[in-house]
């Protein structure tokens, strides 16, 4: 599972996605979750649409699912 947010959401707090990793990681191994958050992202920010982080969420997917 990858998780990315910004701390600058002002929608849904980042600590929300910080708080959710910590409990999913108490049920499986920690390896299975990543939290990435974004310093300056704010909720549904272009950051998380620039070509090198789409880049980055493709490969994780690629990795995860021939897993």
């Amino acid at each position: 599972m990858l998780i990315q947010h910004g701390m600058k959401d002002d929608i849904v707090p980042y600590q929300q996605s910080v708080h959710f990793v910590a409990r999913m990681r108490a049920v499986v191994d920690a390896p299975c979750v990543t939290l990435e958050v974004f310093d300056d992202a704010r909720h549904a920010d272009p950051a998380f649409e620039h070509p090198q982080n789409v880049q980055k969420v493709l490969d994780f997917l690629d990795q995860s699912l021939c897993a």
